[in-house]
């Protein structure tokens, strides 16, 4: 039998569907192939497998030692938002899966993303990268219906409970996550396989460090406040927004900003509409949180709201920014027209904008041009 063969034999082909976005803001749809096997080394000392450990991108890849209590496999969420205290000297022996280190490179930041390469090649933390979507016991294929946070718990979840029988339970997995529905789905699925919050895992295991906790509290409230401070709600899923153009709970069309009423009134044209003045047809958007972050000629999906929340257009000239916008407000046209809120954007207007800032003032830039 030739090497092909028997590499054919030990590959199982599958396919891998994404939706991205280009250049160009254009949503693409890719299909990439997945070539699982079963010989992904587990990169552990208390291997009983003979796995190829010692053959990896950095040299030696045995680093999850044998004098570890447990294995720690924190989700994408956490791998995002508590890095620092996984960066903690004390903690080692982390397992970040393949799904998690390309979450942070999606989701996170280019510098949150290199912070964790450095980690996984720092050789005192005993941590390691786990190619879960190439271990074919390992890999998840994402359910339909199923949406990218479910997905990502279930393969974390999946890799704890890989690595606790690839090891012949010689020692217990932890599972972190901040995912309420996953801890109820998983806490109680498998012996020695624990799922739980990073302030459990802290309080049960490391309450004794000395100021963990206050790290931990600290990054928590930083979380929150961010968390109330953006006013925007996301984008739905682009499959979510195509079933409800066809079905007609959404409208898809061109974002048009009233330039002399940047910051409150906007419209949408529908699509194949022919550009009229003040066409009936339009659907205004009122105000920045209901526009969610799309500027003039973006391609978006509205939804439209309840009778009852409709507006009228203002009738007069937004006042400068240092006087009362409140002045406007009372200018509103007594007809109400078809109002809504944009859900999705399908193509970005790209566009480049040159602008100066002075150092001592504070300037909002609204692009509707």
């Amino acid at each position: 039998m030739t090497y092909s063969q028997q590499m054919e034999e030990k590959l199982v082909k599958t396919e891998r569907r994404l939706r991205l976005k280009g250049s160009q803001g254009k949503n693409l749809r890719v299909v990439r192939e997945l070539y699982l096997r079963d010989d992904v080394p587990c990169q552990s000392d208390r291997c009983l497998a003979n796995c190829e450990n010692n053959i990896g991108m950095h040299g030696t890849i045995g680093r999850l030692s044998n004098e570890s209590t447990h294995y720690i496999i924190p989700d994408c969420q956490v791998a995002r938002d508590y890095l620092e205290i996984l960066e903690t000297p004390d903690i080692k022996g982390i397992v970040f899966t393949q799904t998690a280190v390309h979450s942070v490179q999606h989701e996170g930041s280019k510098r949150l993303h290199t912070r964790l390469q450095n980690l996984i090649k720092d050789g005192r933390k005993r941590s390691v990268m786990f190619h879960n979507e190439f271990q074919r016991y390992a890999y998840c294929e994402r359910l339909p219906g199923e949406n990218l946070v479910q997905w990502q718990s279930r393969s974390t979840y999946k890799a704890c409970e890989w690595y606790y029988d690839h090891l012949a339970g010689q020692i217990p997995m932890v599972m972190l996550t901040h995912n309420e529905e996953a801890i109820q789905l998983y806490s109680d699925k498998k012996v020695n396989v624990f799922v739980m919050t990073v302030k459990d895992y802290l309080t049960g295991f490391w309450e004794q460090l000395e100021g963990i906790m206050d790290l931990y509290e600290s990054l928590t409230t930083a979380l929150e406040n961010k968390s109330k401070d953006r006013d925007y709600s996301g984008y739905l899923p682009l499959d979510v927004l195509e079933a409800g153009i066809k079905s007609g709970r959404y409208i898809q069309g061109i974002l048009e900003v009233n330039r002399h009423n940047a910051s409150t009134e906007a419209f949408v044209r529908r699509s194949g509409r022919l550009k009229k003045v003040d066409s009936v047809d339009d659907i205004f958007i009122h105000g920045m949180v209901s526009r969610n972050r799309s500027i003039h000629g973006d391609r978006v999906v509205v939804e439209i709201l309840p009778q009852s929340q409709w507006k009228g257009r203002s009738l007069a000239i937004s006042p400068a920014e240092s006087e009362d916008k409140s002045s406007a407000d009372d200018k509103e046209s007594d007809s109400v027209v078809p109002t809504g809120i944009i859900v999705g954007i399908l193509q970005r207007n790209w566009r480049d904008y040159v602008a100066t800032f002075s150092p001592d003032e504070v300037i909002i830039i609204l692009p509707y041009f």
